[in-house]
């Protein structure tokens, strides 16, 4: 996550943050309308991977039978049950996905100088 930061915001033109010091943008409000966009899909994809790392410790706890999977042995794991915890599983990770696609997805940056012949 952090070379993905590094490279999307190593990629910003000097003339961007020239022209924004220009129009008269303080410190704060560069990092806030100039570097933080440029940056939202490296730190989207930090936040995604950081939500399924931590949601997978939680997996074990529903499958064991010491943990709160005790109940889904005392039901002689029924199909329903299974379902239902599987799905509550996959759900929020699921979610997480579809909402950050929305931020990846997006085209907000610009197009790299095309290389020119000669």
């Amino acid at each position: 996550m952090l070379f993905a930061l590094r490279y999307s915001l190593r990629n910003i033109p000097a003339n961007v943050l020239e022209a924004a010091r220009l129009d008269g943008c303080g410190f704060w409000h560069i990092c806030w309308h100039v570097l933080l966009p440029r940056a939202l899909p490296a730190l989207t994809i930090g936040a995604v991977l950081i939500l399924i790392f931590a949601w997978d410790d939680i997996g074990p706890l529903l499958a064991e039978p010491t943990g709160l999977g005790a109940g889904l042995l005392a039901a002689r794991l029924h199909p329903g049950i299974l379902m239902a915890v599987s799905l509550l599983l996959v759900l929020p990770v699921a979610t997480t996905l579809v909402f950050a696609s929305r931020v990846l997805g997006r085209r907000d940056a610009p197009p790299p100088p095309r290389p020119t012949l000669g």
